[in-house]
């Protein structure tokens, strides 16, 4: 999972993906003058492990889908597809586009509505 700094804030993101059972959770901690306590718990579809924050947004990353988290405002950008069956691994955001290396290609996202995936022909 992972545990990041993003906003004024900590996050982390937790869940378990094991047999028939496929969930996760951001959420974000606040400091009560004492100790930490939980501020917002958002639900994810399923268990996320691979994030990247870009120009003041976070990107999540699961087997399915990919989620842009402006705050708790979330756009989703692929829902079970193209990425589904190809276990992605890592991601990276920039001004050209979103790239997903996944197994065996690499899926670029222009936009919602352009996506493309290069693959190494093995």
């Amino acid at each position: 999972m992972g545990i990041f700094y993003f906003n004024e804030d900590i996050y982390f993101l937790t869940g378990i993906a094991h047999g028939y059972i496929n969930e996760g959770y951001l959420i974000s901690l606040k400091w009560n003058g004492s100790s930490y306590m939980i501020d917002k718990k958002y639900s994810l579809k399923e268990e996320t492990s691979i994030y990247y924050i870009y120009n003041s947004s976070l990107y999540l990353l699961s087997y399915h889908s990919l989620l842009k988290f402006d705050g708790f405002k979330v756009e989703q950008y692929l829902n079970n597809e193209i990425i589904n069956g190809f276990n992605p691994g890592c991601m990276i955001v920039n001004e050209n586009g979103i790239f997903i290396g996944a197994m065996g290609c690499v899926v670029v996202i222009e936009d919602k509505k352009r996506v493309k995936v290069f693959t190494s022909g093995v």
